[in-house]
């Protein structure tokens, strides 16, 4: 079977030089950077070369570049959700991403010339985000895909990929119904209208209707988009026809575990990832909360279906003190990048060095709010406030007068850090000299009673816009 299902030879030269591409790739402009993601795509090769493109995901995010609706992909969509991505395939009910291209190829050997000739045409210039194209083109070839895969069984093929090939065809045959129902979603996947309500129901109807397998399946691609598992499983039972609900029950179990065993291998990983660029070890970090933290419990206007209550086990609350643990650290670490002297006033590079260090700044509000959502007992107090002190003019603090302890651009900082009120009393030097213990955004829960005034906690990166124009600079937007 590993020689039916082998996937393409990698372009090798490529492949071994993945770190060198890397670093070249970060050096080039925006524009030149969404030439090469074209090249890529239209290669085909973006599987080979995705280590390389890994660390750019924080630029590629933002720059958006443009997909376009290949045959492959096209013929992907019903069930990319299904795919897991982890070596091995570790998740029940999934998809093996390492078969992926060989599972394309056969479609497309299978699949006759009028067929591909028809989808060709439809999705020529369009998007891969265009979802009326992803329809009409879909209709021409998912489902005639999907009878050429479950007629014929691939030779020498293994019970393990005789089951993913059938859970392929079935997807394929739903495509229509599936792909528009799993777009109306939000990702990460945490229902609360009455629309996701009703997708939840449309879809769980979807796998009521289909082979047995189809309820796990599906059950698997929506705990996996969620960003609680555990709420979201109370809400399947509840949304769920009475009927299905002992076949669902068990399924969601499975599915808990393997979401467990997810997140202890991530929080793992992540402890032998030192060297992982600071973007992308706040955003897993940030997800690790998100699928850590006491789940809420879900409200539908009706008595839920609820699993039997359990006592929060030991290995949770190890887990989040790890994470949170791997988080304080990463934050001890990056600081000091921001402490570096700047560029002179008169410096050409001195403003793109303080966007610099103030991007970093939120990054790091961001990690301290992580911190605090893992684990109340975790604290970054002194670790920030060390790093405030070292911005501090001695010099104007043993002086006293007229003069700032900070300058205008490490008030800035302080502000990201630890909000503007602390960042207004180091600025002006008559208050500079009583300045408040330090409370970090992280550490903030409430407004302190003596200082009624303090703002609330910021909801995400830490950033206050409310504070007052700092004399000699523009307010930047936050």
């Amino acid at each position: 079977m590993r020689c039916a299902l082998a996937g393409g030879k990698p372009l090798s030269a490529l492949h071994d030089a993945g770190g060198a591409l890397a670093g070249l790739l970060d050096s080039i402009d925006d524009g030149k950077l969404r030439q090469v993601i074209r090249l890529v795509e239209a290669s085909g090769q973006r599987r080979t070369l995705e280590p390389a493109l890994a660390t750019l995901r924080p630029r590629l995010r933002q720059l958006r570049p443009r997909r376009p609706l290949t045959l492959f992909r096209l013929l992907t969509l019903p069930f990319a959700p299904a795919l897991d991505h982890t070596p091995g395939g570790q998740w029940p009910y999934s998809i093996a991403r390492e078969r992926l291209e060989a599972w394309q190829k056969r479609m497309v050997e299978r699949l006759d010339p009028p067929t591909i000739a028809a989808a060709r045409a439809a999705i020529v210039g369009q998007a891969a985000d265009d979802e009326a194209a992803i329809l009409e083109a879909g209709r021409r070839c998912w489902a005639a895909a999907a009878a050429a895969l479950a007629a014929e069984a691939v030779p020498g093929e293994t019970e393990v990929t005789a089951v993913e090939r059938r859970r392929i065809a079935d997807l394929l045959a739903i495509g229509e119904q599936l792909v528009p129902l799993l777009g109306r979603l939000p990702s990460p996947l945490a229902p609360g209208d009455e629309a996701d309500r009703a997708t939840l129901e449309a879809l769980l109807a979807l796998a009521e209707t289909g082979p047995a397998d189809r309820l796990g399946v599906l059950a698997a691609v929506l705990l996996r988009r969620a960003s609680q598992p555990a709420t979201l499983v109370r809400w399947l039972l509840d949304l769920a026809p009475a009927a299905l609900r002992p076949r669902l029950h068990p399924i969601l179990q499975r599915l808990s575990a393997a979401h467990r065993a997810e997140i202890a291998r991530g929080v793992a990983d992540l402890g032998g990832a030192a060297e992982l660029p600071l973007e992308v070890a706040v955003d897993n970090l940030s997800e690790l909360a998100d699928a850590l933290v006491a789940p809420i419990a879900a409200t539908t206007g009706k008595p839920p279906y609820r699993l039997p209550e359990r006592v929060e086990d030991e290995e949770l609350v190890r887990l989040r003190q790890t994470a949170a643990a791997l988080a304080r650290e990463r934050y001890a670490e990056a600081i000091d990048g921001i402490l570096l002297p700047l560029p002179t006033a008169e410096a050409a590079n001195r403003a793109a060095a303080v966007r610099a260090r103030e991007e970093i700044a939120r990054r790091l509000a961001r990690l301290g709010s992580t911190v605090r959502r893992l684990a109340t007992d975790v604290s970054i107090h002194q670790i920030t406030e060390a790093a405030i002190e070292r911005l501090v003019d001695l010099e104007a603090r043993r002086r006293g007068g007229g003069r700032a302890l900070v300058t205008v651009d490490d008030a800035r900082l302080i502000e990201i850090l630890a909000g503007p009120d602390l960042a207004w009393r180091y600025l002006r030097p008559e208050a500079g000299r009583q300045v408040e213990p330090i409370r970090t955004s992280a550490d903030r829960e409430t407004r302190p009673a003596h200082c009624p005034n303090a703002p609330e906690p910021p909801a995400s990166a830490g950033v206050s816009r409310s504070m007052p124009a700092i004399p000699g600079r523009q307010q930047r937007p936050g």
